[in-house]
C-alpha cells in the first residue's frame, strides 16, 4: 500500500514542500481516459554524454542520473504521473514491498519483492536481487563494512547514511538497517534518485562502477545501438518485475548541445519533450509548437547566491553576507528572468513556506542599511570579489549574474566575473576556493527530504561548500534529523530558518518557475521532482 509519511513514528516528508504553491497543468489531453499503449520510441534530448554512471561521487552530473534512473530501482520510489503533485511525497514500494520503522527511527526494517531479476547483462546475467545486495549497497555508498578498508573516496551524499551501524540480512528478501543514533530522513532518502540498488559484480569485476550500467530497472542500456556524441539507446527489460510495464519500447537520448538544437528538435517532433525551461525558453517553445502539453512547477531550490565563508575572505563577516542581501532587487530578478512569475526566496525554505507578505519582511531590500554594514565590516572603498561561474553557461544565466552584479554594486561590492572550464570550477568549488558562485535553480539540492537542503549548511557536511560555521545552526540541523515525531521535527525545521536568516550562510533571491512541454502523443506523463524516469508509467500514440 502507498504511504503517506505522516506515520508517528516516521519523519516530515517534505511538509512545507507539499504546503506550497500548486503546480499548474495544461489540460492532459484525456491521457487518463485512454487504455495504456505498447510499443513506439521516446526521443529525448541531453546536452552532454554520460561519463560515469556511478553517482556516489563522479557522476552526480546530468545526464548520468537520467540513466541510472532508467536502468535502476530504490527500495522505495515516490508517486508520480498526473493525478500526483510536483512535490507531493506519496511513499510507495519499489524493490522493497513493505517495511517498518522502530519507534526510535533507528532501525528499518524492509521485506524485499520475490523474484526480482537484475538485467540479463554479464558480469550479473539476470540473477535475482537478495538482501545481499542492500548490504552491499549501502556499505557502499556509506563506505563502511568491507569496504571500510578500500580507502574510496567520500561519497557526495554520505549525509544520507550518517551514523550507519549495520546493515543484517536474516534472510535473502530481509533487510534491516541499524543506525547508533534516530535518523527519521533516512526513509526518505530510500526513495532518493541518488541512492538505487547497486551490482556488486561490476565493482568486483572493474574495481568501480563508472562505465557498466545495469540494474533491475525498466530499461536496459544498449551499448550497441548507442553512438557517443549522437545517441545513447534504452530498450525496454523483458523481465521488469512490474507487471506489464514499461509501455515503451526504447528511450533514445539525443545528444543537443544548444537550446537551439533542442527548440528546433521539438518543433520538428525529432525529440518529444522537453524539460528544465526557464522562462524565456518556454516562451519560444509555445511560440514554434503546436499540439503539445505543458506544466509548470516552482523550481525547489531558490536562484542563490553562494559566499564563501573562508577564513580571510570578505564574506567571512555575517554583517557582509546581510549587506548584500538587502542589495539584491528580487523584483528586478522576477522581472528580467522569469517574466514576473518567480516567487521571493527565503534560505533553507521550498516555495510556500513562507507567504509573499512575510517573506517580503524577512528578506527586504535596504541599500542604506547595507552601505552602511558593509562600512561597519571595514569596507569603506569599493570590494572587488571574483565570481567564477563555469564557462558553458547559458546566455540567460549569464544576463543574470550580470544584472546581480549591476544591483550589488550600488552599495560598492564589484564583482569581478571569472569564467572556468567546468572540470576546474568543480574543483574550486569543492575546495571552498572562491568569493561568489551562483545557483540558478533546480532540483539537486534538495534530495527525498528538506535534510538534503538545510543538512549541507552544518559545519561539518561534505558539501558545506561556501565553509559555513556556525554553533547553534549546527545544534539546530542536528537535532531535526534526530526527532522521529513530525510536528516536533517541523518546528526545529522552523528554528533553522530563522537561524539562517540571522547567519546568512547562502543569499537566496527567488523561486524561479520552470516548465515541462512535451507533444501531445506522451500519454499518462506527469513530471515529478524526485523522478528522473517518470516514462516507465507513460506511454506513446504516435
Amino acid at each position: 500500500m502507498p504511504t503517506r509519511l505522516w506515520l508517528p513514528v516516521l519523519v516530515l516528508t517534505l511538509f512545507l514542500i507539499a504546503c506550497g504553491p500548486a503546480a499548474q497543468q495544461a489540460p492532459a489531453g484525456g491521457a487518463q481516459d485512454n487504455q495504456p499503449k505498447y510499443g513506439g520510441i521516446l526521443n529525448l534530448a541531453v546536452d552532454a554524454d554520460p561519463f560515469d554512471w556511478d553517482l556516489s561521487y563522479g557522476g552526480r552530473s546530468t545526464p548520468n542520473q537520467y540513466g541510472v534512473s532508467l536502468a535502476t530501482n530504490g527500495l522505495t520510489r515516490f508517486k508520480s504521473g498526473p493525478e500526483v503533485e510536483y512535490t507531493e511525497n506519496i511513499l510507495l514500494p519499489d524493490l522493497a514491498e513493505r517495511w517498518e520503522v522502530a519507534s526510535d527511527a533507528k532501525t528499518f526494517t524492509f521485506h524485499l519483492r520475490k523474484g526480482v531479476k537484475y538485467q540479463d547483462l554479464p558480469p550479473l546475467n539476470g540473477r535475482e536481487f537478495t538482501s545481499a545486495d542492500v548490504k552491499w549497497t549501502l556499505e557502499y555508498r556509506s563506505r563502511s563494512g568491507d569496504l571500510k578498508e578500500k580507502k574510496l573516496p567520500p561519497d557526495s551524499s554520505n549525509y544520507m547514511f550518517e551514523n550507519l551501524d549495520r546493515v543484517e540480512t536474516p534472510d535473502a528478501y530481509t533487510a534491516v538497517v541499524r543506525f547508533n543514533e534516530s535518523f527519521p530522513p533516512f526513509l526518505n532518502y530510500t526513495a532518493s534518485r541518488w541512492n538505487t540498488m547497486l551490482p556488486r559484480e561490476v565493482y568486483e569485476k572493474d574495481g568501480h562502477l563508472k562505465d557498466l550500467l545495469v540494474g533491475t530497472g525498466a530499461y536496459v542500456m544498449d551499448t550497441g545501438a548507442s553512438q557517443k556524441g549522437t545517441r545513447w539507446v534504452f530498450k525496454k527489460n523483458p523481465a521488469y518485475f512490474e507487471q506489464g510495464k514499461p509501455y515503451i519500447d526504447e528511450v533514445r537520448w539525443l545528444v543537443m548541445p544548444s537550446e537551439a538544437a533542442k527548440q528546433a528538435g521539438f518543433q520538428t517532433k525529432q525529440i518529444d519533450q522537453v524539460d528544465r525551461l526557464a522562462y524565456h525558453a518556454f516562451q519560444e517553445i509555445k511560440r514554434i509548437a503546436r499540439q503539445t502539453e505543458s506544466f509548470k512547477y516552482y523550481a525547489t531550490n531558490a536562484q542563490q547566491m553562494q559566499t564563501s565563508h573562508r577564513q580571510g575572505g570578505p564574506f567571512a563577516d555575517v554583517r557582509v553576507r546581510r549587506a548584500i542581501s538587502m542589495a539584491v532587487d528580487r523584483d528586478e530578478i522576477n522581472r528580467t528572468v522569469a517574466g514576473g512569475e518567480g516567487l521571493w526566496a527565503v534560505p533553507g525554505a521550498v516555495a510556500g513556506t513562507y507567504s509573499q507578505e512575510e517573506t517580503r519582511k524577512l528578506v527586504r531590500q535596504d541599500l542604506e542599511e547595507a552601505k552602511r554594514l558593509l562600512a561597519e565590516a571595514g569596507y569603506n572603498t569599493s570590494l572587488e570579489p571574483e565570481w567564477l561561474f563555469p564557462n558553458n553557461e547559458s546566455q540567460d544565466n549569464l544576463a543574470m549574474y550580470q544584472l546581480v552584479q549591476s544591483q550589488i554594486k550600488r552599495i560598492g561590492v564589484n564583482p569581478v566575473l571569472k569564467p572556468l572550464d567546468l572540470a576546474d570550477y568543480r574543483s574550486r568549488m569543492r575546495a571552498g576556493n572562491f568569493d561568489i558562485t551562483m545557483s540558478i535553480g533546480g532540483t539537486g539540492q534538495l534530495n527525498a527530504d528538506l535534510d538534503s537542503l538545510i543538512y549541507k549548511y552544518h559545519s561539518t557536511s561534505s558539501t558545506n561548500y561556501v565553509r559555513a560555521k556556525d554553533p547553534e545552526l549546527d545544534r539546530l540541523l542536528e537535532a531535526q534529523r534526530r526527532e522521529p515525531d513530525a510536528a516536533k521535527r517541523q518546528t526545529i525545521i522552523k528554528q533553522v530558518q530563522t537561524r539562517m536568516l540571522d547567519f546568512w550562510p547562502v543569499v537566496d533571491t527567488i523561486y524561479p518557475p520552470r516548465w515541462e512541454a512535451w507533444h501531445s502523443h506522451l500519454k499518462n506523463y506527469r513530471p515529478h521532482y524526485t523522478d528522473s524516469s517518470a516514462y516507465r508509467h507513460a506511454w506513446l500514440e504516435k
